[in-house]
């Protein structure tokens, strides 16, 4: 794999996951009717919610600025493991 093909990847990988986390995050900050049933399911509290929103847009801004990024990835890891726990 040549450079700049590890170069385009990675630019693909950041931007597919930051929008992502952007969706995800403003869902939970709109209420959306959805979403705000399932956090109701899994017994958790509109304010974690927000707090959870908060957090996915954070992660999309880290993984943009390259000096945050390493610590964005290692918060996406954490908030992934919750959801994958979570259901």
């Amino acid at each position: 794999m040549t450079d700049s093909l590890k170069k385009v990847v990675n630019i693909f990988a950041v931007l597919f996951l930051s929008v992502g986390f952007l969706g995800s995050g403003m869902l939970c900050l709109v209420n959306y009717p959805q979403l705000v049933a399932a956090f109701e399911q899994w017994g958790y509290s509109h304010i974690f919610m927000y707090s959870i929103g908060i957090i996915e847009i954070g992660i999309a801004v880290m993984l943009f600025h390259k000096p945050w990024r390493r610590f964005g990835m290692m918060l996406a890891l954490l908030i992934m493991l919750g959801a994958i726990f979570t259901h």
